[in-house]
């Protein structure tokens, strides 16, 4: 059974992708290998009319933990797939399927694999989209250093990754798996919005489950002007007049991203699920990871002349 996600073309990675390689060999170990005739779908926003396409090699797919979204449509879910749980109830109502499937996402077994310090650090940290991170990566470590805000950037390392936002009392995420992992491991986040990225119904999907609100604060990106900006003095043109332009506008935004971050930490209300029902909806995931476990060795993927994988 082979795990599907995404990556980018360039292989640049992101953080909440790449959980899927550290986390669910933790959570059902031995379960996943590289055969393809059975697709695995996880953390991310996986599911749409273009599943198909991406595991064209596959007899039978599963969902845990997944959600749905992007592109044009959504994949017609016929007896060739198993969904144990999605995201959300937008990922359900998408499906057309048993709402009782939304139980929250998959990142959420976290919980049971990882044990934070317990130590805090930092008073804030920002996690942006990877995107940002990619583009204006340095830009937004100045403006967080600058207000006295720990940078975390997503490209990192899971583990580091996991220590810092669990090291922070308060995580402004524009990631948002580093929303879902805070709220997991206890600390307190605020959704912020800066790129053309973001995809609104997914964090909706996501924070209905946990009867959480998304309310992000905008913020100014960087992304849409650096690269040119960085390309002109590549040129050896930094004193052109377009250059010396870019510099300017490059500059009023970053003064712009500024204070508005000051403007969140005077007025960002730090939001996190209850303990009850984060603990609830940890304990309904590990029921469907168990039940998947139990269908494994009861032969149900076994495909052909395959033996059937057990836990």
């Amino acid at each position: 059974m082979k795990l599907y996600f995404y990556r980018r073309s360039d292989d640049k990675l992101n953080f909440g992708d790449e959980l899927n390689l550290w986390l669910w060999d933790k959570v059902m170990p031995g379960v996943l290998d590289n055969d393809e005739t059975v697709a695995f779908f996880g953390i991310g926003t996986l599911l749409n009319n273009l599943v198909k396409e991406r595991v064209p090699n596959a007899k039978q797919i599963v969902a845990l933990g997944t959600g749905a979204g992007y592109n044009k449509g959504m994949p017609n879910v016929d007896d060739s797939w198993t969904v144990y749980s999605l995201r959300g109830p937008l990922s359900a109502l998408k499906l057309g399927l048993d709402p009782k499937l939304a139980i929250t996402d998959g990142a959420a077994l976290i919980r049971r694999v990882y044990q934070p310090s317990g130590q805090k650090k930092y008073k804030y940290s920002y996690i942006p989209h990877f995107t940002q991170s990619i583009n204006a990566g340095e830009e937004w470590q100045q403006i967080c250093e600058s207000l006295g805000i720990h940078y975390i950037d997503a490209r990192w390392p899971i583990e580091q990754v996991l220590q810092e936002i669990c090291e922070t009392e308060v995580l402004l995420a524009e990631a948002m798996h580093g929303a879902i992992i805070a709220d997991a491991l206890r600390t307190p986040w605020i959704p912020v919005q800066t790129s053309q990225w973001i995809l609104p119904s997914k964090w909706i999907d996501w924070t209905l489950s946990l009867n959480l609100e998304f309310q992000p604060f905008p913020v100014t990106g960087l992304n849409e002007l650096l690269p040119q900006y960085r390309l002109a003095n590549l040129r050896g043109v930094k004193n052109s007049r377009t250059a010396l332009k870019k510099s300017y506008d490059h500059g009023l935004r970053m003064a712009q991203a500024k204070s508005q971050f000051a403007q969140i930490l005077a007025q960002g209300r730090p939001q996190l699920s209850s303990d009850l029902l984060i603990e609830s909806h940890t304990c309904r995931l590990e029921e469907k990871v168990a039940e998947f476990q139990r269908d494994i060795a009861a032969g149900r993927f076994a495909v052909g002349d395959r033996q059937p994988l057990h836990a």
